[in-house]
C-alpha cells in the first residue's frame, strides 16, 4: 500500500473515532473484546470528564489508581502480547528492500551496545490499554522521532521470523534510558496503520530523571512497543500477555554464570 495511502487512512480514522457519535462504538467494542464492566472500573476516560465524550477518548483511557511501584523494580511498558523475543545478535536478520537488517536498527543511530542486548517486541491490539510508562528508573537521555511507513502492524500478517519488520520501517519514537548502574534501555514506540499518532507527556523531556512507572505517553489507536534491554528474561513464549507496569521476569543468574564472572 502506498505511503500516501496509509496516511490517508489513518487521518480518516483519527477523525472519525474523535467524533460524538463514536461513542456508540465503546459499548459493541466491549463486549467484542470482554471488556466487562467490572474491568473498565480500572479505567477513566483520557478527557478527564466523567463519561467518554468519543471512541478515541475511550481507546486512550487512563488507569484510575496506578500500582504503588519500588524505584528499583522493572516491569513492562505497556499491555500487549508479545510476538518476538531474544538476544539481538542471536534475531534472524530481517529482510528489507532485499537489505538484510538487524532488529538493533529498530531503535535508530544504533550503538554496538545494543546488540549485547534482549530485544522483545510487544504489540497492542485494539482491545489494550494503550498507554506506556517507564519499565525503570533512570534519566532519560535521549528522543528521536524516525518517520517512516504506517504499514499494518498485525503480528499474523507477517512470518514469525518477519514479525518486527514493520518496526524497522514505520514511523516511531525512540528513548533511551539510563538506569541507575548506567546501563541502557530503549524503547522504540512503533506507529502503524490506523494510528493517528504517538503522543509523548508534555512533561517528558531529555535529562529528566524518570521513576519506574511513570508515564511517558500514548498512542492515538494501535501499536507496538520494541525494547532492547540489558538483562535477559525468562519464561517468555509467542503471544504471551503481558500487563502494564507487570513485573517483568529478569532472568536469573546460573551458576556456570556466576563462576565464569568471577573468573
Amino acid at each position: 500500500m502506498p505511503g500516501w495511502l496509509q496516511f490517508t487512512i489513518s487521518k480518516i480514522y483519527t477523525r472519525i473515532y474523535t467524533t460524538a457519535l463514536s461513542r456508540l462504538i465503546i459499548g459493541w467494542f466491549s463486549k467484542r473484546y470482554g471488556l466487562s464492566v467490572e474491568k473498565l472500573k480500572a479505567y477513566k476516560p483520557a478527557s478527564g470528564e466523567k463519561r467518554y465524550k468519543n471512541f478515541q477518548d475511550f481507546f486512550a483511557r487512563k488507569l484510575v489508581s496506578p500500582p504503588e511501584l519500588r524505584p528499583d523494580e522493572n516491569v513492562w511498558p505497556c499491555e500487549g502480547n508479545i510476538v518476538e523475543f531474544g538476544q539481538v545478535k542471536n534475531l534472524e536478520l530481517v529482510h528489507v528492500k532485499g537489505q538484510a537488517q538487524s532488529v538493533a536498527n529498530i531503535f535508530g543511530r544504533t550503538k554496538s551496545e545494543i546488540s549485547k542486548s534482549f530485544f522483545v517486541n510487544i504489540f497492542l491490539h485494539n482491545h489494550h490499554y494503550h498507554r506506556f510508562h517507564a519499565p525503570v528508573s533512570g534519566r532519560l537521555v535521549k528522543i528521536e522521532r524516525i518517520p517512516g511507513k504506517l504499514s499494518f502492524l498485525r503480528p499474523w500478517f507477517y512470518k514469525k521470523s518477519e514479525v518486527s519488520k514493520p518496526s524497522l520501517v514505520n514511523e516511531r519514537v525512540i528513548l533511551e534510558i539510563r538506569d541507575v548502574k548506567n546501563n541502557p534501555w530503549y524503547l522504540a514506540i512503533v506507529g502503524g496503520m490506523g494510528v493517528g499518532t504517538i503522543v509523548l507527556n508534555a512533561n517528558v523531556n531529555t535529562n529528566q530523571f524518570v521513576n519506574c512507572g511513570d508515564e511517558i505517553g500514548h498512542f492515538l489507536l494501535g501499536s507496538t512497543i520494541c525494547l532492547a534491554i540489558p538483562d535477559g528474561l525468562e519464561g517468555l513464549h509467542y503471544m504471551k500477555s503481558v500487563t502494564a507496569m507487570g513485573t517483568m521476569p529478569l532472568k536469573k543468574t546460573s551458576v556456570s554464570e556466576l563462576i565464569h564472572h568471577v573468573r
